[in-house]
């Protein structure tokens, strides 16, 4: 993310997404009644007939839609201005579509919480991101690490069966699929899984393509399934090949909170305790959901209020397979100095 200007007297930031992960932090930065200046394109009719013309709009934010697949972030809102004045209906309705390189400016009351987000998204930007592949004999799992979580790509199976004369040709069909998968990869890679398998593509990826294979790490992991690949986020594995990621910190934080849940004082969760907590000066990290750091008013008092405190705050994805843990505790969580019971 690139941060044009900053006018913190004026609460105006003037912003452009510079990868996927970017429009999700956006999403995350907006909230109900933020101001969202942009270049747009909006329908205009001159009689009988419609033409879209290009205005520059402000609206008033109700909601967003982050779209993955479509590569962009919907802001939906009224017109509170815009020029030229005569494309623009003032308290009309409209969308701004920002994609990825796109130019937004947003006014709206920066708390602490939104300003770290911003810098995590800057920080974020010039680490690469991580293709993993979990394989057998039998099939191969894929995926992509990004900063809201895990994006699960295509799977391949093998139709050969060892019993069966065209055993090696089916064998080479299915390697040379998960190839042709990886062959354009700007990603770092990684490759992981029990048994063999994992070893003869490499050695098929060494004669087809040399380069590509110095690119590929190759790891031990239990199975060829998305658990497997869960396996790596939790022994370290992506940190040692890409540096620290944000989604592999937050499942070593919401597997910690469990075992301590299980055998210790020293965490606690919901609103209440954790406000409690903050109160006794106890609180030492909070995990909180970032759907709820957008929408709960009580949680952002909480989050708020920590800059008054030494205590850490992690915002979790809701998308990623820790997001989904920490909300079945109310989405939010801490870590403690000591014990308040």
């Amino acid at each position: 993310m690139r941060v044009l200007f900053f006018d913190r007297k004026q609460e105006t930031m003037k912003i452009v997404p510079e990868t996927l992960e970017d429009l999700w932090h956006i999403e995350n930065i907006l909230e109900k009644d933020d101001k969202v200046s942009s270049s747009t394109m909006r329908t205009v009719k001159f009689g009988d007939t419609e033409e879209k013309k290009p205005v520059f709009i402000t609206l008033g934010v109700e909601k967003t839609e982050f779209s993955k697949s479509l590569n962009r972030l919907r802001i939906f809102g009224k017109i509170l201005s815009g020029t030229p004045e005569d494309f623009v209906q003032i308290g009309r309705h409209h969308t701004i579509d920002l994609e990825i390189g796109g130019k937004i400016e947003v006014q709206k009351h920066w708390k602490s919480f939104h300003l770290q987000r911003i810098k995590d998204a800057e920080k974020e930007a010039s680490r690469p991101l991580v293709k993993i592949i979990a394989m057998d004999d039998e099939k191969a799992v894929t995926a992509v690490l990004r900063g809201y979580g895990l994006e699960y790509g295509p799977e391949f199976e093998s139709s050969a069966s060892k019993k069966s004369d065209d055993y090696e040709s089916k064998t080479k069909k299915y390697y040379s699929e998960v190839y042709n998968y990886l062959k354009d990869s700007k990603e770092k890679i990684i490759i992981a899984g029990p048994g063999f398998a994992k070893e003869n593509l490499k050695k098929y990826i060494d004669e087809k393509d040399p380069l590509l294979s110095k690119k590929i790490i190759f790891e031990n992991c239990s199975y060829a399934e998305k658990t497997g690949i869960l396996e790596l986020l939790k022994r370290g594995v992506i940190e040692k090949v890409s540096g620290k990621q944000r989604i592999e910190q937050e499942e070593r934080l919401i597997e910690e909170f469990i075992l301590h849940l299980n055998k210790s004082l020293l965490v606690v969760y919901g609103v209440k305790e954790v406000q409690r907590a903050l109160e006794s000066r106890a609180l030492a990290k909070l995990l909180i959901l970032d759907e709820l750091l957008r929408t709960d008013k009580a949680i952002q008092e909480i989050a708020e209020s920590l800059k008054k405190s030494n205590c850490e705050l992690f915002i979790i994805s809701k998308d990623s397979d820790a997001g989904m843990k920490l909300k079945s505790f109310g989405g939010i969580a801490g870590f403690l100095r000591f014990s308040i019971n």
